[in-house]
């Protein structure tokens, strides 16, 4: 397997603080032959709010499972740093609407919060994907500061299932 490539799912609090989450999960990928690995978990830091301990201790069996747990819409939410620090997340996705301002009518602004998340990030270990980059621009700046994973409509569009698996069955042959 790739392991660049892995599929991510969105959680909402419903489905984090149901207690046999980890192992539905972990049934569901052995039987299909995946890898926890190959799933990353995303949540976003509303997620932490309805039951903060038994959430927190939901995230912590999955981590231990193996899964990736992503910090979705990062800088958005409410109390963005005590989250960071309590959950631990393996990635932060910087939430679009500071990549948009790159562009926007005070880039100066978005440059200084797109720097202080990439320190963020630096400090807590933990890696960066940039949401929804648009154009070379937006690019160009992400890159310059320090962003090395980004996602949005510059590098594909959304696609069908059949469409991807085409893609990439095309790029293992070349």
């Amino acid at each position: 397997a790739n392991p660049r490539f892995y599929l991510s799912l969105n959680l909402s609090p419903m489905h984090i603080l149901k207690s046999n989450l980890t192992e539905r999960l972990l049934m569901i990928l052995n039987n299909h032959l995946i890898k926890p690995i190959q799933l990353r978990l995303e949540i976003t830091e509303s997620t932490l709010l309805e039951d903060k301990i038994k959430a927190s201790k939901q995230l912590q069996k999955l981590k231990n499972a193996g899964f990736k747990l992503l910090l979705d819409d990062f800088g958005t939410g409410y109390s963005s740093l005590a989250h960071i620090s309590k959950l631990s997340a393996h990635t932060l996705k910087v939430d679009q609407t500071f990549v948009k301002q790159l562009t926007g009518d005070e880039p100066e602004n978005a440059l200084a919060v797109i720097r202080m998340i990439k320190k963020l990030s630096d400090e807590f270990n933990t890696d960066i994907i940039a949401e929804g980059v648009e154009n070379e621009q937006q690019r160009d700046a992400l890159l310059e500061n320090g962003y090395h994973c980004a996602q949005g409509y510059l590098f594909s569009e959304l696609m069908p299932l059949t469409e991807l698996i085409s893609n990439l069955q095309n790029q293992r042959h070349h």
